[in-house]
């Protein structure tokens, strides 16, 4: 396999072009943004690591449409070991991280789960359990969690009936599913969240209305994403930018109201497809939790061998590899900071139009998830983009478009 480094600077390569574009378009129109100190196009600057998100394996006992693990084939035999998982732990706490996210496949699927618990909390460590709560329905799993619990609980929500959960993840075990669902929702420190296509808001208000039934006192709500399968962008389940905020729109007052405000939205998207005062609502009523730890760099991905991921649907480009780049906390803070990594990341958050440099929303945006604009234009990503008046301005939306397209 290619060496980490070697990845990086053929992903970074593809964005280059770009980036310069964008430098200088910025020269020519300086943005009052830039003096901000966590500002994204400098993300060494005020990056803070709070959490690490560990892939602990690829099996999963569903098989949901929308998700980045499908290019990787639901593997049982890719299963990150106890050992692996307490280095990265004790690499990782020294730099700050006191919080690790459980993500996979299916975490639940994941033998040393509980021993692995078992380590954080004698570290001090809170780990939250990303799920689709089928496991729950399992006596035996039920009995062995409330021994040995997550500090928190995350539950993916599918679907709200047997045919739309049969639709959405190939299987047709909604009820024991439902069961599953309520012990996990009813548990300490359990959140609910749902992955929201755009195709119907009718579907994503059953759906909340199912959630809240189970015992949801909240609720997340995001896009599907592209993912990378083969090394190529995979968009076809990832939500349309203009039909999803459409349908946040026409959701969002019931939702609202059903769940009492508790709810937030991990958009990912431009904010200008929505409406000044409904994104103003948002920011006001604290519902809106739009970038991701790619953008500020909160944040470290592990993948099941301990490679240091960008996002889970980069997981074929590490970017980093345990036992190469880093080995304990120092050489990993140096290469997390070394100028391979920060070219990357800065290629990845540049600006896709200056349009984007006087946005007054703009630490709330970042322009949406640089792995849209490998599947769709800029006018798709940006209303008006057509109407921008600078070569170069256009020139740096269209290389942001199709940057992830020409990575490898």
């Amino acid at each position: 396999m290619l060496k980490a480094l070697d990845c990086v600077a053929r992903l970074a390569g593809a964005f280059n072009r770009m980036r310069a574009l964008d430098q200088h378009a910025r020269q020519s129109s300086p943005s009052p943004l830039d003096s901000h100190p966590a500002h994204l196009d400098h993300p060494t600057q005020g990056a803070r690591l709070r959490a690490i998100w560990l892939n602990v394996n690829r099996a999963c006992n569903l098989r949901c449409s929308w998700c980045y693990v499908r290019g990787a084939q639901y593997s049982h035999r890719d299963e990150m070991s106890l050992e692996t998982a307490a280095r990265l732990l004790e690499i990782a706490t020294p730099l700050g991280v006191k919080k690790v996210i459980l993500i996979g496949g299916e975490p639940t699927l994941w033998r040393p789960l509980f021993s692995f618990i078992r380590v954080c909390k004698d570290l001090g460590v809170r780990t939250t359990l990303v799920t689709n709560g089928v496991r729950f329905s399992e006596d035996p799993f039920w009995e062995a969690y409330k021994a040995q619990p997550c500090s928190g609980i995350s539950v993916s929500i599918k679907a709200f009936n047997p045919k739309s959960f049969r639709d959405a993840t190939g299987t047709s075990n909604f009820e024991e599913v439902a069961r599953g669902l309520r012990r996990a929702l009813n548990a300490p420190d359990s959140s609910a969240s749902v992955v929201f296509s755009g195709n119907d808001p009718v579907d994503l208000l059953e759906t909340a209305r199912f959630s809240a039934a189970c015992g949801a006192r909240n609720l997340g709500i995001s896009p599907s994403t592209p993912a990378f399968h083969n090394r190529t962008a995979s968009g076809s389940r990832a939500s349309d930018p203009r039909a999803f905020a459409q349908g946040i729109l026409a959701a969002y007052h019931p939702l609202h109201t059903l769940f009492g405000g508790q709810i937030s939205f991990s958009l990912k998207l431009p904010l200008c497809l929505w409406p000044k005062d409904f994104v103003a609502c948002l920011i006001e009523r604290k519902q809106l939790n739009t970038t991701c730890q790619l953008q500020h760099r909160s944040g470290l991905v592990f993948d099941p061998a301990g490679r240091l991921i960008a996002c889970n649907s980069l997981y074929g480009f590490p970017i980093g590899m345990m036992d190469s780049e880093f080995g304990d906390c120092m050489s990993l803070f140096d290469h997390i900071h070394s100028e391979p990594i920060n070219k990357f990341y800065d290629s990845l958050n540049c600006h896709a139009s200056t349009k984007c440099m006087s946005c007054p929303v703009q630490k709330w945006c970042a322009g949406g998830c640089p792995l849209f604009y490998s599947i769709y234009d800029g006018e798709c990503m940006i209303p008006g983009w057509q109407q921008a008046t600078e070569r170069d301005d256009k020139e740096a939306m269209r290389r942001r478009c199709l940057c992830t397209h020409h990575h490898s």
